[in-house]
């Protein structure tokens, strides 16, 4: 499995794991704490991942997009 962590601000990091099946999921971490996970290679699930960071108020609209979508 490979693994790969990116840090995107002081607060956020999105680690990139691929799990059994071969799927690559990222999972972003605020504060340590998982928020959000999702397949790196769907893009609704990326985008839905990037507004619900913005609506909880984790990132701006600018962060979520440019690093998720």
């Amino acid at each position: 499995m490979e693994r790969s962590t990116e840090k995107i601000t002081d607060d956020i990091l999105v680690r990139k794991a691929c799990n059994r099946d071969g799927v690559f999921i990222n999972t972003v971490f605020f504060k340590y704490i998982p928020v959000a996970k999702f397949n790196a290679h769907s893009l609704a699930e990326r985008r839905i991942a990037a507004v619900e960071l913005v609506e909880q108020g984790i990132c701006n609209q600018a962060t979520a997009f440019q690093n998720l979508s």
